[in-house]
């Protein structure tokens, strides 16, 4: 895993992703509610991008020993209740979500341990629990193997909704 916060217009973003959720038809793919768009390539997520490959590049030489380069990314936008259901993004090499817009009890993302099936331990901790959380943050970006399993949780924020960008990077 990795974490870094970002230090990026956020209000330019969430602006984004509002005008795309009034203007254009969303997908459903790993959305339970809300609005996921499709692949996107504005103008206005150069910076979001920059930023990504920049701290990508830094985690793949770190885990892969290799460079990767961005693949495409999408808009995230989940009212009360609304959820991403348990997944992965097969055949893609780093994966990751930007938090522009987080209002307190939005929900966190939730990874499952690749042997979460078989593990029994007594006791869980760090290094034996099947799964772990991380904390839907304005401002954080986090990176993570395209390959490990992960949900977000629903917003149970009644008023305010939870604004993301995921993406992918490949080689």
């Amino acid at each position: 895993m990795y974490k870094k916060e970002l230090n990026i217009n956020n209000d330019i973003l969430n602006d984004y992703a509002n005008s795309l959720e009034k203007n254009t038809k969303g997908n459903i793919k790993s959305n339970s509610g809300g609005f996921q768009s499709k692949d996107l390539s504005d103008d206005c997520l150069n910076e979001l991008k920059n930023e990504i490959v920049k701290h990508a590049n830094h985690f793949a030489k770190e885990i892969y020993e290799t460079t990767v380069k961005f693949s495409n990314i999408w808009c995230n936008i989940n009212y009360y209740k609304d959820y991403n259901l348990l997944h992965n993004h097969n055949d893609l090499k780093i994966s990751g979500v930007y938090y522009s817009q987080t209002p307190k009890n939005c929900g966190n993302i939730v990874f499952y341990n690749p042997a979460w099936q078989i593990i029994r331990w007594p006791v869980p901790n760090n290094y034996s629990s099947t799964s772990w959380w991380l904390p839907s943050e304005k401002g954080l970006l986090y990176l993570f193997p395209s390959w490990l399993l992960h949900n977000v949780e629903p917003n149970l924020n009644k008023k305010e909704k939870r604004i993301s960008f995921s993406f992918n990077l490949i080689w």
